[in-house]
């Protein structure tokens, strides 16, 4: 494996730690999480319908938080994340519903190779996993020329992402439900829904890209990623 492989390993979007993370909780505490996440991309596109269209995924990891019956349920889903080990796991989570014709896997970086992928891929569906809300944490400076391009890029493209708005030590309100917006919800309402009065402690705003509408259909969830982190995470689909 080269230093550069190494390094990804580490990356703060992903790697050993989330994919550690990911074995310990994912059947337990991230289980409400992936349940929501499921019927919004349902929702989305209803799994009859899928069966006559393609998916590209950008920057999925292991795909840990998305559900099998879904994802096999499209007639191809392509797949593309700079982490090494994203297509171990991938597999091991998701190979009984995507037999391996039918999944095409790309080791790549989002940000060198955006044109190409959006060419190779001129009619997928594209779907974001938790991305646009680390992206910066990557690699800031490539990130916002990325995002400078990224809009015009997607064009009239059917696309959707969930991604992190919000995330910190401060601990959700119990068993919060899903905040559902008809336009983007402002961070007052997100605060205010998720958060007891006069919580404390340090909380993070993620910078987004911007390419989404300020009217639409939009829903939040709290994701509790570890013992001592949680997120909050906006899901938006056009």
């Amino acid at each position: 494996m080269s230093g550069k492989h190494w390094k990804q390993l580490f990356n703060p979007g992903g790697g050993l730690r989330y994919h550690a993370r990911a074995l310990l909780y994912r059947d337990s505490r991230w289980m409400p999480f992936r349940q929501d996440i499921r019927l919004w991309l349902e929702e989305w596109i209803p799994r009859p319908s899928a069966a006559s269209q393609d998916l590209l995924v950008i920057a999925p990891s292991g795909g840990h938080c998305l559900p099998s019956s879904w994802l096999g349920s499209f007639r191809s889903v392509s797949a593309v994340d700079i982490d090494p080990l994203a297509p171990l796991f991938f597999r091991l989570n998701h190979a009984a519903a995507l037999p391996s014709g039918q999944l095409h896997w790309i080791h790549g970086d989002v940000f060198q190779d955006w044109q190409d992928l959006i060419g190779q891929h001129p009619h997928h569906l594209i779907l974001f996993g938790n991305f646009l809300g680390q992206a910066q944490e990557v690699d800031e400076k490539q990130a916002k020329v990325w995002f400078d391009v990224l809009a015009k890029t997607l064009g009239e493209r059917k696309w959707a992402s969930f991604h992190d708005r919000y995330s910190g030590v401060i601990k959700p309100i119990k068993n919060v439900t899903a905040l559902e917006t008809g336009t983007r919800a402002s961070s007052q309402e997100i605060l205010k829904h998720f958060y007891a009065p006069y919580s404390t402690g340090e909380l993070c705003e993620h910078e987004l890209p911007p390419i989404f509408p300020e009217q639409s259909s939009y829903r939040y969830w709290s994701w509790p990623l570890s013992r001592r982190q949680f997120h909050i995470i906006e899901g938006y689909h056009c």
